[in-house]
Parts: C-alpha cells; structure tokens; sequence
C-alpha cells in the first residue's frame, strides 16, 4: 500500500517537473500553478503604453507583482521591465537560456508602438477569443492634462526649458560651474525640495541661500509660464519640426495616433502568413505556451510607430471608428487615478488576483509627480489662452477620452470592477 503511493507520488512529482522544471516548487513559485491551470493557461498582455499617463507607474506595479507572486527575485523595473517587457517568463534583455521563475507570463510594453487598425478590426472581439490569454489594454489621461505634464518632463520642454533659464539667470552663483549650470539648475530645485521637507533649521547655511534662490527663481518661472503664451507656441511649433518621436514632446490628438496611428503590415507576405496562423490559433483555442506567445506577438495589433512608413490619418472620420474599436475589442482601459477602486479593480480583472493585493501593491509602487511642479492641475500652469488653443487642436482626443470614461465606468459597473475579488 504504502509503496504503491511512493509510486503515485513520483509519478506526480514527473509531471510537475516536466511541466514547470525540474528546479520548481510551489513554494519557491506560488503563481505557477495559477498560470497554467486549464481554463487560464498563461499570461498574455499586449500594454499600450502613452506618455505622461500614469504607464511607468503600471509597469512599476507590475514588477512588484510579479515580485510578490515569486517570479522574480530582482527588481525588474532596474533590469528594463520599462520599455521592453516579457516573453515566455524572462525579460527581454536577458539572456535567452535563463530559466524563469514563472514561464508562462507574457508582457508587451513597447513606448514607440501604435495599434494597427486593420489587425484590430480582423482580430476576435473581446470575450470571444476561445480562452487565450491575450488581453489589450491601454491608460488614458484626461488629454489636456497629460500634455501638462509633458511640458513638465525632460530637457527639451517648455515648462523645464523656462524653469532652468531662471534658475541660471538669477542663481548662477550658487550652481556648479557655468558649464554644468543647466545639469545643475535641472536637479538642484528638487533636491531642495526633499531637502525642505526634513530640514527646520532657519540657520543661514550656503545650502539654505542656494535653495531660498532656486525657490524664488522657481516662483518666477511659474508666474511667466502661467502668463506667457509666446512660450508655449513656440514649444509646439518646436515639436511639430522634430523627425524622431524622442523630441517630438507635443502631438496633436495622441492617444488617437498611438491607438489607431498604426497601418497594415499585412501586405508584408511573411507578416501576413504568421498573422493568420495566429488568428487560426484563436479560432481553434491556444493551448501550448509558444502558441500563446505567438498570439500575444502577432494579434496584439501593434506596429512600429516611430518610423511609420504608412501611417493611418487621424481624422473625424477615425474617431468613430476608434470608439467602436475601443469598445469591442481593448479588454481593459485603465484610467490614470490609481487610487481609485474601479482601476485597481480593472487591473485585477485582468491579473485574476484580488483586488486588496493589487491595491496594496499599487500603493508601494506610485512614483508621484514630474519633477518640477507638484500641481494636481496642469491647466492651471498655462495661460488660458493656450488651454482653449490645446481644448480645439485636441478635440477629437478630448472626445474620445470622455468615450473612454464611460465605457470604463460601465465595464466597472458590469464587470465588478468595483468589488473584492
């Protein structure tokens, strides 16, 4: 009898390790089991990241989370989760021989990719995708506000731009050197800031005259931006001459250009052979890892958007058709408050993990505001004659953000995004 167990018990312990690796356990991988059961048989996400929307926040939750479940033992958010995300359970950069903790995780989260129209409208619409694991989903911004933030974030924007100017034209003598002033001038307010916070000494230290002068400068540089319009049009003009997507910090209607800004690579022969192989894999159910990963790589509608070849127009004509498209077939559109109950919701929707998990882990991973202003509205940091340039140049974005929050609001209502899991 007793041997007759042993034999039962060894032949399991086969199967587990042919299944997960030899060098698996369930302690060692919690979530292993929960990826590879047969009615959710791995992690597919295709994540379309936008700037300045709260994606570098995702990415860092997600990171923690695959922490939390044991799938890695590093910080992957360090390692170039950002940017790059996850195939067959190993980040990108890693050497493809390194065994994963968890295998059957599957993460694309490319900044410079924009979903192709024409894959989108022949791909199964959400809900009827015979079990695979493939789920789209973006995070939107209120759209005014998101292009607030940019011009708040890196060199080459306005609102940094105006601030290291006065920073250098009233402190130069409390910066580096003439030469490293604008490196200076761009951390230096920040680190005074932190510095504020656990400093009450009112003695008149070096350090304390330099911070009193970059908080001045800062306080005028607030006061000529929120007045100054010539600033910021000349910003956008800017923008609208740069060739490469790094420089190019302003566009007009964004988050219809990266949803739908994509056109066809399907006329490409190979492209076309192994995206239909995919959308047959679909049809018919993925069962194995490397077909769900070819799913995720081929069906996830995306397509390079940098140097796009042969770019869909944006026009009035592509904003029904993207309403349609967002509601039918993106599975899940995060909204940027992450304190909120219906996103944490959505994202463990989308995890199928407890939505008190998630909420916890989103409250160890938030990375806060941009640099140099801790606003909670950007439209206040503007003239207001450039708020109503930026409400008519994006009005097809700001139309299609407002569809976004109500088809969020109903998926929370409907979907139980508003409840524990």
């Amino acid at each position: 009898m007793l041997a007759d167990i042993l034999i039962r018990l060894l032949a399991l312990n086969s199967l587990l390790c042919n299944a997960l690796g030899s060098d698996y356990n369930i302690t060692s991988c919690k979530s292993c089991l929960w990826l590879r059961t047969d009615s959710q048989p791995s992690l597919g996400l295709a994540f379309l990241k936008t700037r300045k929307s709260g994606s570098t926040n995702f990415e860092a939750f997600f990171a923690n989370w695959l922490l939390t479940n044991n799938c890695y033992s590093k910080d992957l958010h360090v390692l170039g989760l950002s940017e790059r995300g996850i195939e067959d359970g190993r980040l990108s950069v890693q050497a493809s021989n390194e065994r994963p903790m968890c295998p059957y995780v599957n993460l694309m989260s490319m900044e410079n990719m924009c979903w192709d129209i024409d894959k989108l409208q022949i791909l199964p619409p959400r809900g009827k995708r015979h079990g695979s694991p493939l789920s789209l989903f973006t995070i939107l911004r209120e759209p005014i506000e998101r292009i607030g933030s940019q011009a708040f974030y890196s060199r080459e924007v306005v609102g940094i731009q105006t601030i290291i100017q006065f920073i250098k034209r009233s402190c130069l003598s409390h910066l580096l050197s003439r030469e490293a002033a604008e490196d200076d001038a761009y951390d230096s307010y920040e680190s005074c800031k932190q510095l504020q916070s656990h400093h009450t000494s009112s003695s008149p230290s070096p350090r304390s005259k330099k911070c009193s002068c970059l908080f001045e400068a800062h306080r005028l540089a607030m006061a000529e931006l929120k007045s100054n319009e010539t600033l910021w049009f000349d910003w956008f003009e800017h923008s609208r001459r740069q060739v490469f997507y790094v420089t190019n910090l302003y566009k007009k209607n964004y988050y219809l250009e990266r949803m739908f800004g994509g056109n066809s690579l399907l006329y490409n022969e190979y492209y076309n052979t192994t995206f239909h192989a995919a959308l047959r894999c679909l049809d018919r159910g993925c069962d194995e890892g490397a077909a769900n990963l070819n799913v995720l790589h081929e069906l996830s509608a995306m397509t390079i958007c940098v140097k796009n070849i042969h770019p869909t127009k944006i026009t009035e004509h592509i904003l029904p058709m993207a309403k349609q498209l967002l509601r039918s077939h993106i599975d899940f559109i995060i909204m940027e408050k992450y304190g909120d109950y219906s996103t944490s919701g959505a994202i463990a929707s989308f995890l199928r993990t407890d939505q008190q998990s998630v909420s916890r882990i989103i409250r160890d991973s938030h990375h806060g505001a941009g640099k140099f202003t801790s606003s909670s509205s950007y439209r206040d940091l503007m003239p207001q004659s450039v708020v109503k340039y930026l409400e008519a140049e994006n009005a097809w974005d700001i139309e299609f953000y407002h569809y976004a929050v109500k088809v969020f609001e109903e998926r929370a209502a409907t979907e139980g995004w508003n409840h524990n899991y």
